[in-house]
């Protein structure tokens, strides 16, 4: 879905934004996006400025992103071009996109090593999953708890107040 507006129910599925995968500005309002799946963004994924007024988003499921909402990487991108030089706002954009790929490529192989250490290597059984899920999910909460920080500090909201 592209530029536009919504006022009823959104049911579907797809590879990104389950239901709705916006590429443009979108404004929603009394609408229901509900029963979707995808890849990333179940609910919708949203790309650029979106609001949302009196919407329900429920009971959409994501295998690699947001069960309903994929909209960090539009806003957190936003804020890192706003906050750079205006010579270097288009690197600035690129290097954003570029970063977040190279994030899914650690990761990924960060887990794959991790699940390796603890049982993987032997070929993918319930048993193996069993003991490698624990130490797989215990390895990567400092880095969960990392990207709470970043978002905190990007968005200026900390507990001591806003800015920096």
């Amino acid at each position: 879905m592209g530029d536009g507006a919504a006022d009823d129910e959104v049911i579907g599925a797809g590879g990104d934004g389950g239901g709705i995968d916006a590429r443009g500005p979108l404004t929603i309002r009394a609408s229901h996006i509900t029963g979707n799946t995808a890849t990333r963004g179940g609910g919708l994924i949203a790309r650029a400025r979106s609001e949302l007024s009196g919407t329900t988003v429920s009971s959409n499921t994501a295998t690699l992103q947001g069960g309903g909402f994929g909209i960090l990487w539009p806003f957190a991108n936003r804020r890192v071009v706003e906050a750079a030089l205006p010579h270097e706002r288009e690197l600035a954009a690129s290097a954003f996109s570029t970063l977040q790929r190279m994030g899914y490529a650690v990761g990924s192989a960060t887990a794959g090593i991790i699940a390796n250490a603890n049982g993987f290597s032997g070929g993918f059984t319930k048993a193996a999953a069993t003991t490698a899920a624990p130490p797989l999910f215990l390895y990567f909460i400092p880095i969960a708890l990392l990207g709470c920080v970043a978002a905190f500090r990007l968005t200026g909201n900390r507990a001591d107040g806003p800015g920096r």
